[in-house]
């Protein structure tokens, strides 16, 4: 399964995006996805607030800058790959969205969660 889990979007038209991506790090970018994937999935967190979903996507945007890294564990605060941007950025509101607990969080456990429901 490869699967992408990497976008914060802090403007309401949806217009610019948080990810982690392995050229660039953490970047703030237009949001190309509708061109850029043939399929694409959203989804919320089940009882989430206005206020955590806001505060979730300003620590994804307080890490822009920051290096990419697949190897790192997903709670090493000074590197990112695309889903453990998700997870920490999520877990900073108290909402841990990893299916297994491991070192790494995966798309796969994050998209199977009981918390994050497809939209």
């Amino acid at each position: 399964r490869n699967g992408k889990i990497k976008k914060f979007s802090r403007d309401e038209n949806n217009n610019y995006i948080v990810e982690a991506m392995p050229s660039s790090g953490v970047r703030n970018q237009p949001n190309t996805w509708a061109s850029d994937y043939d399929s694409k999935k959203k989804f919320y967190v089940k009882g989430a607030t206005y206020s955590n979903y806001y505060n979730a996507q300003s620590y994804a945007f307080s890490k822009i800058g920051y290096d990419y890294d697949i190897l790192a564990a997903k709670d090493n605060p000074w590197r990112f790959y695309c889903s453990s941007l998700v997870w920490q950025s999520w877990v900073s509101q108290g909402y841990n969205l990893d299916t297994n607990g491991g070192t790494y969080v995966t798309p796969a456990d994050i998209e199977y969660h009981s918390l994050t429901i497809e939209y």
